[in-house]
């Protein structure tokens, strides 16, 4: 009975820890902000992009203020941005947003074009660099305008075109100057449209509060605890 109680509780916890899908809105002011940042570096970045674009930087560039790697790098290929910020920060959450190149003319330009598939948060500390989030198999498929089925990221509650990505996760309060995120590229390399499309990347601090869970993982929490009243009162009888 007291294995059953713990399990329980342990289900409970873990549930209550699940983070939401859908990112936030796009934020001007978090502490991943370009202006925060000292150095930067980004070995596959596309010719015409900037880095800084993934935290905010409109300055300057021909790629819709967005950052785009380059297209000739291989399927499956690992396209990687590290950068320092002016003092180390403790995150306790990060908010993704991404696009591929949609359905435009002349055919549809879908997650083969500007997508990925896989993506990891890393920071660096004494022992070299530590996997903080990773986040594999992202998109899924829609049958679009010309009734054949394409890969697609599939929207999100705040961005909801099918070839926008939202990503947003609470993490273990880490503590960090320097970070890296990086890009497994999801099509083959075509001299065009290949290298991911990242819109930006915002870090915010911990701030010592609890994740707050979605409704449905507070129905799944509130059904495990009535769960454990039910054992607990069994145990009672007994």
């Amino acid at each position: 009975m007291k294995k059953r109680l713990i399990a329980g509780l342990a289900v409970g916890i873990t549930l209550f820890g699940i983070s939401s899908a859908n990112a936030l809105v796009i934020s001007s002011t978090d502490v991943w902000q370009y202006t925060n940042i000292s150095a930067i570096s980004a070995p596959t970045i596309h010719y015409d992009s900037n880095a800084l674009n993934m935290f905010g930087n409109t300055s300057a560039n021909t790629e819709s203020t967005n950052t785009v790697f380059n297209d000739i790098s291989t399927q499956e290929s690992w396209h990687t941005v590290e950068w320092t910020l002016n003092s180390a920060i403790t995150l306790g959450s990060f908010n993704l947003v991404a696009a591929h190149d949609g359905t435009g003319s002349p055919y549809y330009r879908d997650q083969n074009f500007r997508g990925f598939g896989a993506f990891t948060l890393e920071y660096l500390d004494n022992n070299g660099w530590q996997v903080l989030f990773s986040q594999n198999k992202i998109g899924t498929s829609a049958v679009l305008g010309d009734g054949q089925s394409h890969p697609v990221y599939g929207g999100g509650a705040n961005y909801t075109a099918l070839y926008m990505y939202e990503l947003f996760a609470t993490v273990a309060p880490t503590t960090a100057a320097t970070w890296r995120a990086s890009f497994q590229q999801y099509g083959v390399p075509n001299g065009h449209a290949s290298g991911p499309r990242i819109l930006e990347l915002d870090g915010y601090v911990y701030n010592g509060g609890a994740p707050v869970p979605e409704p449905a993982t507070m129905l799944l929490f509130g059904t495990g605890l009535a769960g454990l009243a039910g054992v607990a009162r069994r145990k009672k009888k007994a």
